[in-house]
């Protein structure tokens, strides 16, 4: 499965990709230029937004960025960080 998301960290980012997803982060500005390029009405939505995101996937794939997993060893740092902040 593919995902585009506007975001490329956070705990919902880390589980689609520790669940075997392709995650591809996409900038709001690419979403924006997308869609001056694709869809003919500006106004802003969520379903459009989740629109343009998918077929920015599928047509513009090759011109994205895909999230990496983190490592164990960063995982790791992230708990022991984490745990030093509280």
């Amino acid at each position: 499965m593919i995902v585009g998301i506007e975001t490329d960290r956070g705990s919902w980012v880390q589980a689609l990709v520790a669940s075997g997803y392709q995650v591809y982060a996409i900038s709001p500005r690419q979403v924006a230029r997308f869609k001056e390029r694709y869809i003919s009405s500006g106004a802003k939505s969520d379903k459009g937004d989740a629109h343009a995101l998918a077929d920015m996937v599928r047509i513009d794939r090759d011109q994205l960025r895909p999230v990496a997993g983190d490592s164990a060893a960063a995982q790791a740092v992230k708990v022991v960080a984490r745990a030093h902040q509280t």
